[in-house]
């Protein structure tokens, strides 16, 4: 199988060298599940749960296309009319299915039906995400459908660890490796599909998991109170929490810890480190500062926030004691009064 990341521990590394201790075990995840979790295409249920073993129908393969492609942030969840008779607009998927077939990856039927509870079958899949790579003329194969199509997905390395056949039933765990196969696999113009979505990869195709994560992480955020987990898109119960790098729980996050979090893997990292001090300069000014000098030490102000806060205007001036939120990469996320928390750092 073609390899986004070769080892956990380089991931680790390479994470905590570029922007502090963000890790994702891979306990019970493999690169290809994490992967696709890390950018929505396949996540887990109100348990975690991926169900690998489940059926895929042509809703939910439609529903991955778009969250596979450039459209992924464009399209919303609801939709204001019906691609078909049987999908109408107050479908779940109707946004999807509809955006799927604009792009031209999928087609309905000739009676005017998507089927969207129909699973999808292998050179159905197969099709749409050649499609997605940009072959679509009758000259891009040698021979009739799908005898064609099937073989350009084998030499182009699409089939890696997928067992199923033409005419075969495509399981959560099938989708899984063809999206992940597809991010390192050049499309018709000679590009890695990565490359397509913003990301980085190298000579083999292999992409910086990293910046994957990062690029689909939200935050930062600060723990202002007990009720900051109400404004998560998932429910606390399923998810994993990394505090300060190491495992931890939901109830281990406090007041003022800095937080971070990615949907489809259904992650939080959170950070306590804090440091208390003499407020005594600002770069470039006062005025808009982007970064300060507190307790002799010079921090990066990162968000907007912050530096208003440390501005003319803010809270907090030359000469007060304060304590600075530090983020993942210790820069300055927010400010609090020394008397509100203490230094932790």
């Amino acid at each position: 199988m073609k390899k986004i990341i070769s080892l956990v521990l380089a991931l680790c590394l390479a994470l905590t060298l570029t922007v502090g201790p963000v890790y994702a075990s891979s306990s019970d995840l493999s690169s290809a599940q994490q992967t696709v979790q890390a950018l929505g295409i396949i996540t887990g249920d109100e348990n975690g749960n991926l169900n690998l073993s489940a059926n895929v129908t042509r809703a939910q393969f439609a529903k991955m296309m778009i969250a596979a492609s450039t459209y992924k942030d464009s399209i919303s969840s609801t939709a204001k009319s019906s691609p078909f008779k049987d999908v109408k607009y107050t479908h779940w998927a109707a946004s999807y299915v509809q955006a799927a077939v604009s792009a031209g990856w999928i087609t309905g039927y000739t009676d005017g039906t998507f089927r969207p509870d129909n699973y999808v079958k292998l050179e159905e899949a197969v099709s749409a995400v050649l499609k997605m790579l940009g072959y679509t003329s009758s000259s891009d194969f040698t021979g009739s459908f799908p005898e064609a199509q099937l073989a350009k997905y084998s030499a182009l390395g699409l089939n890696e660890s997928i067992t199923k056949t033409k005419g075969q039933t495509l399981s959560r765990e099938d989708c899984m490796y063809l999206f992940y196969n597809l991010l390192s696999t050049k499309n018709k113009s000679g590009s890695y599909y990565a490359t397509i979505l913003g990301y980085t990869v190298n000579s083999s195709g292999e992409v910086d998991y990293s910046s994957l994560v990062l690029a689909n992480t939200n935050g930062p955020f600060i723990a202002e109170d007990s009720s900051w987990s109400s404004s998560l898109p998932f429910t606390t119960g399923s998810s994993t929490v990394y505090r300060n790098g190491s495992v931890s729980s939901v109830s281990a996050i406090s007041t003022n810890d800095v937080y971070y979090y990615n949907t489809g893997m259904k992650s939080i990292w959170v950070y306590s480190n804090r440091v208390t001090g003499v407020y005594t300069a600002a770069s470039p000014s006062t005025a808009a500062p982007s970064s300060v000098t507190v307790a002799g030490t010079i921090y990066r102000v990162t968000t907007a926030f912050a530096s208003y806060a440390l501005s003319d205007v803010g809270s907090y001036g030359i000469g007060d004691t304060v304590t600075l939120l530090l983020g993942m990469n210790g820069d300055v996320v927010g400010v609090a009064a020394s008397t509100e928390t203490s230094s932790t750092k």
